[in-house]
């Protein structure tokens, strides 16, 4: 972790101030209760949430605020009002006395990484108990003992996997062999597949023939009874026919009957015509004389 700047607002006897760091170490050089020992208060207020309460906010103001550059992000503590963390701008609340998780993973600091200024020397001033749980919090020797059982458990874990998968290898192996015929099995099936897809285009085929020989049974009906049809229509225009002719010869025989009555007619008129001659030559001959021939009324 590196921190490149620092800003206080309204934190104890700082009403504003920035700083820029410099690397690797920054020294603050000031006269008494100019507020040098207020800046590290207010880095350790961001770092580790300490002290609590509002007893730091300069007087007459209503928040304090103190924010950090640190590896590429800005973290921000203020309280007034409400109590807030801030990291890149996002807001952070609810988290109690702790310092928020991923602002906490950032900082990666305790409280053995601050030295006040009323403090005695690290470590020199502490009976040797106190150096061995300093010494243990800071390397953190809990955390290896943890690491190397955990370690331990996880390699037996390991090798218990490790022995279980090999005999589930081996148990593989063994069904892969009994189940050898599976393969001729399943070239079987594929086989009796294609052929059951060849019956069924066949049937399938046999259903087609079927149908167009009964549609051809049908058309050939239809042709004999259209036959029949044609046949009977033949033997209807030849009756016609002599319908026809009949009706020309009744025709023929109606104007002969016409004729034959004409005729008649004339032959009643002819012989009446003739009895009239006769009956006139009767009364001629009448008065005539039969050896002269002159009439006798002239006589």
């Amino acid at each position: 972790m590196a921190v490149t700047k620092i800003s206080l607002r309204n934190f104890q006897i700082h009403q504003q101030i920035d700083l820029d760091l410099s690397s690797p170490i920054t020294s603050i050089l000031g006269k008494s209760d100019c507020g040098k020992s207020s800046i590290i208060r207010a880095l350790r207020w961001l770092l580790l949430n300490k002290p609590g309460g509002d007893s730091f906010i300069h007087h007459g103001c209503e928040f304090a605020k103190v924010s950090i550059c640190v590896d590429d992000h800005k973290i921000v503590r203020s309280k007034g009002k409400k109590n807030l963390y801030w990291i890149d701008g996002k807001k952070r609340v609810s988290f109690g006395t702790n310092v928020p998780d991923d602002i906490a993973e950032i900082l990666n600091i305790s409280e053995d990484n601050i030295q006040q200024q009323l403090d005695s020397p690290f470590l020199l001033g502490l009976p040797p108990g106190e150096v061995a749980k300093k010494l243990n919090s800071i390397v953190d020797l809990g955390l290896i003992d943890k690491t190397l059982a955990k370690l331990s458990t996880e390699s037996r874990k390991a090798r218990y996997r490790a022995e279980v998968c090999r005999e589930r290898v081996e148990e593989a192996k063994t069904k892969k062999i009994a189940l050898k015929w599976t393969l001729e099995a399943n070239e079987n099936l594929d086989k009796l597949e294609k052929m059951d897809k060849e019956i069924q285009f066949k049937e399938t085929t046999i259903s087609e023939l079927k149908l167009l020989a009964n549609n051809l049974k049908e058309a050939e009906m239809t042709k004999i009874k259209m036959q029949e049809f044609i046949t009977e229509g033949e033997r209807i225009r030849l009756l016609g026919n002599k319908i026809l002719n009949l009706e020309q010869k009744i025709r023929e025989a109606l104007d002969l009957m016409e004729q034959i009555k004409t005729l008649e007619k004339d032959k009643l008129k002819s012989e009446k015509s003739l009895e009239n001659l006769e009956k006139e030559k009767s009364e001629v001959l009448k008065s005539q004389c039969p050896i002269c021939g002159r009439s006798s009324e002239n006589n």
